[in-house]
């Protein structure tokens, strides 16, 4: 590619024989060098073709993975990525099992699957569903009607595992009036100096935009400085970490370090607040 991009493209006017028999195992690779002469033309056009798509300034024209690899080799290449957008046992099982090679779904066909999995009544207007849609949308940051791979595996850093529990995490804490799910450091800051009028201890808890797993404390501290705190949520332990400490909620956060970070009032303003629950 680099050779085409500086004109060389005498390297792919080159003759040269055209690899046959290429097959995949779950074990290993393996390449049978029987060389067809006849087909050697067609590879090379064929090669000048996808790299000429890699220069266009248009990424639209980019050649996806499909047309890369070979149809048998997708479905594991899709496993693996699965594998890397999430950490999430069930998760993982949970996308690989009803659309392994998608990218995104409906988010009705998603919530009848999830009920499926959880063995957990989710009907439109429940507060479950309610909530988990306002999630996903805020998450997404978009009114779209399909929930992506990527937004899920969000989902699950702040709220996994994906277990019985999971939609009641996200039921309570979304509900709350000091939560304001996501957003960044400098809108959370502006934020609450509009709805606040720079009231000492009057605060927020919102999404981590760094760190996923992670909610931010925001708080207008005792000298009427904006600070922000860093709560780490671990997922295997159920726990809300800040600090040194461990607790089994944010509310039991607010509630031990009232004083300490001078945590008087939730913000008001919450995009959460005109959920019809």
């Amino acid at each position: 590619l680099k050779a085409l991009i500086a004109g060389r493209t005498e390297l792919l006017n080159l003759r040269f024989p055209c690899v046959k028999g290429e097959r995949y195992s779950d074990s290993n690779f393996w390449t049978t060098h029987e060389t067809d002469e006849s087909n050697s033309t067609k590879t090379v056009v064929s090669l000048k073709k996808l790299c000429y798509r890699f220069i266009y300034r248009n990424t639209q024209l980019y050649p996806k993975i499909s047309d890369v690899l070979p149809h048998d080799l997708m479905e594991h290449y899709r496993c693996t990525f699965v594998d890397s957008i999430t950490s999430d046992e069930a998760g993982r099982v949970l996308w690989k099992e009803y659309w392994l090679m998608e990218d995104d779904v409906p988010f009705n066909t998603f919530v009848l699957a999830l009920s499926d999995m959880l063995k957990i009544g989710i009907s439109q207007g429940s507060t479950h569903y309610i909530t988990l849609q306002s999630l996903v949308r805020d998450i997404a940051d978009s009114d779209s009607e399909r929930i992506t791979i990527e937004t899920f595996s969000k989902l699950l850093e702040w709220f996994g595992p994906l277990d019985g529990q999971f939609l009641d995490k996200i039921a309570k804490i979304i509900t709350k009036p000091w939560f304001h799910g996501n957003m960044t450091h400098m809108q959370a800051e502006k934020h609450i100096m509009k709805h606040s009028g720079t009231k000492k201890g009057t605060y927020l808890i919102r999404f981590s935009s760094k760190n996923r797993g992670y909610f931010t404390i925001t708080v207008i501290g005792r000298n009427r400085t904006l600070l922000h705190y860093r709560v780490y949520y671990n997922r295997s332990e159920a726990k809300y970490n800040i600090g040194r400490s461990g607790f089994g909620s944010l509310d039991e956060i607010i509630t031990n370090y009232s004083r300490e970070l001078w945590l008087k009032m939730p913000c008001p303003g919450s995009k959460f607040a005109t959920l019809n629950l």
